[in-house]
């Protein structure tokens, strides 16, 4: 990039956080333009030269029939909660789900459970008894379909996550990874709870009783989770790969 303009040659970087990095913000001044994943990343950059808010690039669409998801999937019965820790699973929120199982303290709700890969094994063989409204999974490869047919989501706030809790339209408990670079996973969250669509429950308050009560509470509360599911949909870009591909077009007919 600096080689770039250096170069008088059209720079566009993108931040896909709500708090803006170290390399984001000392690019900014020196670059043509700044794409950002969330709005409030906007006021965090006020030495840019040009800021656009685009939203995150994502494949994941908005669903609107929830209902057919959940008959697709077998649950058109129950609340369904789904939790996740990325694609390789998280080592507190797996802890604590293994307790929460064990001792079923979860009521009134279909569980769908990704572990992470690496920790299917170790997590199944501490739950002797499998709850019949519980389900485990290593992986979810259909997260599309999966979140669509959700009533509620248990974790992280990763860029993408949380851009992709708002286009599906989804409410959400957030757990920030807290050892993420300048604590950014909380910023993604707040920017979700700020407009009523997520909670946050930070890593050094999680624990079975405090997801537990937070899950049971929301999932009979019909009229709570339909306005944070609206709420939710506030921060969604369904076409950030658009606006971004504008940006560019502007640039090059600079060049």
């Amino acid at each position: 990039m600096i080689a770039g303009t250096s170069k008088k040659i059209p720079t566009l970087i993108h931040e896909s956080n709500a708090l803006p990095g170290k390399t984001t913000i000392w690019l900014s001044s020196k670059v043509s333009t700044v794409a950002v994943g969330f709005e409030a990343a906007i006021k965090k950059l006020p030495k840019a030269k040009n800021v656009v808010y685009t939203g995150n690039p994502t494949k994941m669409k908005s669903n609107n029939d929830k209902q057919k998801m959940k008959e697709k999937l077998g649950f058109e019965d129950k609340s369904v909660v789904l939790v996740f820790g990325g694609s390789q699973g998280a080592k507190r929120i797996n802890e604590v789900m293994v307790e929460l199982i064990n001792e079923k303290l979860l009521k009134n709700c279909s569980l769908i459970y990704a572990t992470g890969p690496k920790h299917y094994d170790e997590i199944v063989a501490q739950i002797p008894e499998m709850p019949n409204n519980v389900k485990v999974e290593r992986y979810i490869y259909n997260m599309e379909e999966v979140m669509a047919a959700s009533d509620l989501l248990v974790c992280r706030s990763g860029a993408l996550t949380t851009s992709e809790i708002g286009i599906v339209g989804v409410p959400a408990i957030l757990i920030p990874f807290p050892y993420a670079a300048e604590n950014h996973q909380y910023f993604n969250a707040k920017a979700l709870e700020d407009v009523g669509g997520g909670i946050i429950v930070e890593e050094k308050d999680l624990n079975k009783d405090v997801l537990a009560s937070k899950i049971n509470e929301l999932v009979v509360n019909k009229n709570k989770l339909k306005e944070m599911a609206a709420n939710s949909r506030k921060i969604a870009n369904t076409t950030a790969i658009d606006k971004i591909k504008e940006e560019i077009d502007k640039l090059a007919k600079l060049c």
